[in-house]
């Protein structure tokens, strides 16, 4: 008999290790409706010497703006330099009251018009500005209007401005500014409405104002060739009672205003000055009106005011389709914004008004939504250390992270999850794994936009694995006629698998050719009934999980 030779070796075991097969399985992002607009974030500069601020333009090529509102303290419109979002010295503009829009049309003109009040009755008055010029802005009185309420050029030398006489007629009239800044006056044109508020030049080629119809029930958008020689017929936008913004790019524009319920609307008009016969005006909800609007591209901004009277950002297509409106509950209402930059996600702007104290000056950021980046997480190990970063974009920082067991699963234990509190404000999976299995978790950011955050998740797959088991000890052999019977202790680690198996290999060598001759085993003990007498041989038990 092979035992009656003694020939018998227990050797330490082979490693045999089950590994547990799973592919990840994401699910596609969610953004929650808190995500639009997508974490603004909003920086409001009071500007004293002000007490309301009504519009605001920026020539090309630089870094400084001009505000224009007025100071009811002096008695006077003002203009203020804006760099950077910081506001230079206020400049009191003698023989104005209020000033209510402005227009740069070159890196070295700007024109602002307004009412000059102080006389015996009010009367428009057109302001020349020199940017960066220490000299005092020069007014000229506007015949044809009393109240100007709009501005715009197709050049340097040749602008529009909008308003109504003191008997509710709206009015546009041609301006002409020669190299020496002589401004001369042309007739005003009266389209036929009670009020105009607002105009743009879409080009050369045409421009469209804005405002309300003789009947005081609908806002109304007017045509004008380029030499404002003859205007069309007023086009009235269904849905609304009065417009008050309007802003152009090469194929449209969209108008902003309100509705006979209070509430601000906008709406796209073709550069014609034509609403067509299905338009409708698109109610913004939490505004009151809406009375400025800037577009780049397909994507605009509008501002105005909600039923708590904060001012609020709100973002606008190029076809009328509106995102949410943010309030900026420091600010009373907004009038005025202009934007460096807007696309479908972002946008950097600057929004004018007033605090019903001083005049405002907002920068406020549209950053992109909110989105967790990570889209998969690495595979751990059972009772071995393990980390990982969960990313994120969009939003305002810091992020805030949490993670929940997705239905029918389990969060894995020995693992957390964690927040850090220095940029780019990742999360982190870590700590040491102590159960193996696949496991489907919800991990969420909240990000830090006021006043409501946004929050982004996505459920994401982790493994976590077996590792090698212990060997298993004290094996023994005892054999008899035609059999040998071995035993052994099962090893103390099962490398988190389990239950352990149990593989047999028997060789007549001690250091090589050995073979299976039993697979799991789910005992300590195993009865070789195969052994041929007269035979020596050798036995491994191998421990598989």
């Amino acid at each position: 008999m092979s035992a009656a030779r003694g020939g018998f070796v227990g050797r330490t075991s082979k490693l045999l290790l089950a590994v547990l097969v799973a592919v990840l399985g994401v699910v596609p992002l969610t953004v929650l409706t808190a995500a639009t607009p997508a974490g603004a974030t909003t920086t409001v500069t009071t500007v004293t010497g002000t007490n309301q601020l009504n519009a605001e333009a920026c020539p090309s090529s630089s870094t400084t703006c001009y505000a224009v509102g007025s100071y009811a303290s002096g008695g006077t419109g003002v203009v203020v330099p804006i760099t950077s979002g910081s506001p230079g010295t206020v400049a009191d503009i003698t023989g104005t009251t209020d000033l209510n829009a402005i227009t740069c049309p070159s890196t070295t003109d700007c024109y602002a018009v307004g009412t000059n009040n102080v006389t015996a009755g009010p009367t428009a008055v057109f302001v020349t500005i020199v940017p960066g010029s220490t000299s005092p802005p020069t007014v000229a009185t506007l015949s044809g209007l009393e109240f100007a309420q709009g501005i715009a050029c197709t050049s340097a030398s040749f602008c529009a401005v909008v308003g109504s006489t003191g008997t509710g007629v709206g009015n546009i009239v041609p301006v002409t500014i020669s190299t020496t800044g002589t401004v001369a006056f042309a007739a005003p044109l009266s389209p036929g409405v009670s009020d105009l508020d607002a105009i743009e030049c879409s080009s050369t080629s045409q421009c469209v104002a804005v405002g309300q119809s003789t009947s005081g029930s609908a806002g109304v958008a007017v045509s004008y060739d380029p030499n404002l020689d003859s205007a069309g017929s007023p086009s009235a936008l269904t849905g609304s009672s009065i417009l008050t913004g309007i802003s152009c790019t090469t194929s449209t524009c969209v108008v902003s205003g309100q509705n006979s319920s209070s509430e601000g609307v906008v709406g796209p008009v073709g550069t014609t000055g034509t609403f067509s016969s299905s338009a409708t005006a698109t109610a913004v909800a939490n505004t009151s009106i809406l009375n400025g609007i800037d577009c780049s591209g397909t994507s605009c901004v509008a501002v105005g005011y909600n039923s708590s009277s904060d001012g609020v950002f709100v973002p606008v297509s190029a076809t009328a389709t509106v995102g949410t409106s943010e309030a900026t509950t420091s600010t009373a209402p907004l009038d005025g914004v202009t934007c460096s930059s807007i696309t479908t996600t972002t946008a950097t702007c600057s929004g004018v008004g007033t605090n019903n104290t001083n005049g405002v000056v907002i920068a406020w950021t549209q950053n992109p939504p909110l989105a967790i980046s990570t889209s998969s997480l690495a595979t751990a190990s059972y009772d071995t250390p393990y980390s990982q970063s969960l990313t994120a974009t969009g939003g305002t920082t810091p992020y805030k992270w949490s993670w929940a067991a997705a239905s029918g699963s389990t969060l894995p234990s020995g693992l957390n999850i964690s927040s850090s509190s220095t940029s780019p404000y990742d999360g982190t999976i870590s700590g040491t794994p102590n159960a193996v299995g696949t496991y489907s978790v919800v991990v969420t950011v909240t990000d830090f936009t006021s006043p409501t955050p946004q929050t982004a998740s996505t459920t994401l797959s982790l493994t976590v694995n077996a590792t090698v088991p212990g060997a298993p000890t004290n094996l023994a052999a005892n054999g008899g006629a035609g059999y040998i019977d071995l035993t052994w202790t099962a090893p103390t680690d099962a490398g988190g698998g389990g239950p352990l198996t149990y593989d047999v290999l028997r060789s007549t060598s001690a250091t090589s050719g050995f073979a299976p001759v039993a697979s799991d085993i789910t005992t300590t003990s195993y009865n070789d009934t195969t052994a041929a007498v007269g035979t020596g041989y050798y036995y491994e038990v191998v421990a598989v999980n």
